[in-house]
């Protein structure tokens, strides 16, 4: 050690090194000389390895100033010698740490919690715009709720939730969930792969299964190429195939209810029909069509009256400017007096028009067939004009019947 090492160390410990003044020989050149080196190696088992240990500096006798910079490395530091209890408060900045160096690796579990953290001290402009999080992650507890919410910046890029997908389409599998940026930030929602997926566009639904079954063996959607068939069980369902649509049921009967306004059957480019078969070998079995009415506004049995219409069957055609359809023919029943026990006293009316507006209609209640041929005040069976056999008519006005035989015309006067 040279005198000017060893003298700063003495310094630092507060002991000086005395000098051997020049020109001093002999005996007490000698014992100064001896007296040097004995300081030496005394200092030199002072300063060795591990050799200083805390029991043997003064408290706050070290501090930064007397620290060379960078001298005190993790390499010289004993683990777990150094606690927050040797840690003064607010002494370890960020500006005293070298960036990266205090990884998740050298923070304990549960170490750092929010009441470590000061208010409003995690910003975003501190973090990594991607965070990677490798583990499970819990909000709310359970007493709080939690919430997880995404702030949507126009112009700035989409907001979502994904897996796999990274954009709004059906291509590939995976799912994403959020606001599409580049679609007027419409809501969307795709789940699935290219062929089978659930989709919400921000307008539309969709759903595309290639022959598979969404739901259960026993209720569930058939969905495949052309065809959609939704069952209760195997031999009960609707179904739409090939432009078909076929009800099927078990039990007998299918109901179809409209709460607010009607049911329309549309055909297009052909004629439409309506075909109601039965299969049965039971005699007094046999399709039927009931028109039904309770004089109520909800689904209960209530009395009908007298004038009420219980059903009606109407043809129709175009009118002449083609902006709507007008009647030609139409059949109604209407309930004639008060409801029985079991029946309804019912008329039957069938009307029929001309291009006028000229009304021709007949009456058949309680066995009595009733006439109005409106102004005509005639009556006709057959053609009722032409020479054709079998033909019948009764001239109101003029109180004659006319009826032509096999022979010729004969005619009735009746007073």
């Amino acid at each position: 050690m040279t005198e000017a090492a060893l003298a700063n160390r003495l310094r630092q410990i507060k002991i000086p090194i005395p000098a051997v003044p020049t020109g001093v020989e002999g005996a007490v050149g000698d014992y100064l000389r001896n007296l040097r080196r004995a300081v030496e190696a005394n200092l030199n088992a002072l300063f060795a390895t591990d050799s200083i240990e805390g029991t043997r500096v003064v408290d706050e006798t070290i501090t930064v100033n007397q620290l060379a910079t960078n001298s005190v490395t993790a390499a010289k530091i004993v683990a777990n010698t150094i606690t927050s209890n040797q840690i003064a408060a607010d002494t370890i900045v960020g500006s005293r740490l070298i960036a990266g160096a205090i990884t998740a690796r050298e923070v304990a579990t549960d170490a750092i919690t929010a009441i470590k953290i000061k208010a409003g001290e995690v910003t975003t402009g501190k973090l990594s715009s991607v965070l990677t999080y490798t583990g499970t992650l819990t909000v709310g507890s359970a007493t709080a709720s939690g919430v997880i919410t995404l702030i949507a910046a126009p112009t700035y890029g989409d907001t979502k939730i994904q897996c796999v997908k990274t954009d709004f389409t059906t291509t590939g599998s995976g799912f994403i969930l959020g606001i599409d940026d580049s679609d007027s930030d419409l809501a969307k929602f795709y789940l699935g792969n290219t062929t089978e997926y659930l989709t919400f566009d921000g307008a539309n639904i969709s759903i595309a299964c290639t022959g598979g079954v969404i739901g259960s063996a026993t209720n569930y959607f058939n969905i495949s190429t052309g065809k959609l068939k939704s069952s209760v069980d195997a031999t009960s369902y609707i179904e739409i195939a090939s432009g078909i649509f076929t009800l099927t049921s078990t039990v007998g009967s299918i109901l179809i209810s409209a709460l607010t306004g009607g049911i329309d059957l549309v055909q297009l480019a052909s004629g439409g029909e309506i075909l109601h078969t039965s299969y049965t070998t039971t005699t007094a079995a046999s399709s039927h069509i009931y028109f039904q009415k309770s004089a109520s506004e909800t689904e209960v049995f209530a009395a009908t009256g007298d004038g009420e219409e219980l059903g009606e069957i109407r043809f129709e055609g175009v009118n002449s400017g083609e902006t709507a359809f007008v009647v030609g023919a139409q059949i109604v029943v209407e309930q004639v007096g008060v409801a029985g026990a079991s029946r309804v006293t019912g008329k039957m009316e069938f009307h029929t028009w001309k291009s006028d507006s000229t009304e021709y209609a007949f009456y058949w209640s309680e066995g009595v067939l009733d006439v109005n041929n409106n102004t005509l005040n005639k009556f006709k069976v057959g053609d009722g004009a032409a020479d054709v056999e079998g033909s019948m008519k009764y001239d109101y006005t003029a109180h004659t019947l006319h009826i032509r035989d096999n022979v010729g015309w004969k005619t009735v006067t009746v007073s």
